[in-house]
């Protein structure tokens, strides 16, 4: 992971049922983009938004690898997406 980041809107506390999102927000040729959401049904609102940059990396080579189209391929299915 390059980078992440979370805003957090409102408090939840226990026994609050979360449900937690992902999705797509751009593919380059080294790295990918995701957005996470994580709603609160007791509050029945977003409770935290959150961004992350994945980068795949090669610990041999100690250097970043392209994204493998094995990757690339499972997400795109995931989402439902098409080149």
């Amino acid at each position: 992971m390059a980078s992440t980041s979370c805003r957090f809107s409102a408090p939840v506390t226990f026994p609050d049922r979360l449900l937690v999102g992902a999705r797509l927000l751009e593919f380059q040729g080294d790295r990918f983009a995701m957005e996470h959401l994580v709603y609160s049904t007791a509050l029945k609102t977003v409770a935290a938004k959150g961004e992350a940059v994945i980068v795949p990396y090669d610990y041999e080579t100690k250097s970043k690898v392209p994204i493998p189209d094995a990757w690339r391929l499972a997400i795109e299915r995931m989402e439902s997406r098409t080149r």
